[in-house]
């Protein structure tokens, strides 16, 4: 592929390490990719004979409490679908893109809230979240966040009802596409 390594590019390693790999997973593809997007991204990457080439997807759960005990513990019939009302979205992550449209399709209104990757949250910043969540003339009806977001805004104790209770993480999983979960599977069972 065209990409380097970082810190000038996304990959980890050196793309002739390729060479050497039994199977290659291709992460957060697209949902719906097509054979043909498929096929030009296995010509892109130059696949050996005999390697494997999976392809995967961001799959997004129903959302969590940030606080557990607040009253809105596990509910495991919140639906972000079931939704059609205003939210704040918070996000500390390197691309927010692909979350932002996932709630988009969902809620009327999604005010996003972006921090740098990594981002260490402070009191303003709790305190910025809530001017946003209570801003006059909007219906937030939730606070969105990501699992790794979570994490540190839970450190915040002192943050009052009915905030509390409005802060939910999306957890995130990965979903093979094209029947290639069975396939992986085989291969390392059979290993």
């Amino acid at each position: 592929t065209s990409d380097r390594m970082l810190p000038w590019g996304n990959l980890r390693e050196s793309i002739s390490n390729l060479l050497r790999a039994n199977s290659i997973i291709v992460t957060n593809s697209p949902a719906d990719l097509s054979d043909a997007g498929r096929n030009l991204i296995i010509s892109e990457i130059g696949r050996n004979k005999g390697q494997s080439i999976f392809f995967t997807t961001v799959e997004y759960k129903d959302p969590l409490p940030v606080f557990p005990g607040t009253g809105t513990d596990e509910s495991p019939g919140f639906e972000i679908s079931s939704s059609g009302e205003s939210v704040v979205l918070v996000t500390g992550i390197a691309n927010p893109e692909p979350l932002l449209e996932h709630l988009g399709k969902s809620f009327n209104q999604v005010t996003h809230l972006s921090y740098p990757d990594h981002h260490n949250y402070s009191d303003e910043d709790i305190r910025r979240i809530i001017r946003t969540f209570d801003s006059p003339g909007t219906s937030h009806r939730h606070i969105f966040t990501t699992e790794k977001d979570a994490v540190r805004i839970r450190e915040f104790t002192n943050i009052a009802e009915p905030y509390r209770s409005a802060f939910r993480y999306i957890p995130i999983g990965i979903r093979f596409l094209n029947g290639d979960k069975d396939e992986f599977d085989k291969l390392i069972t059979g290993y």
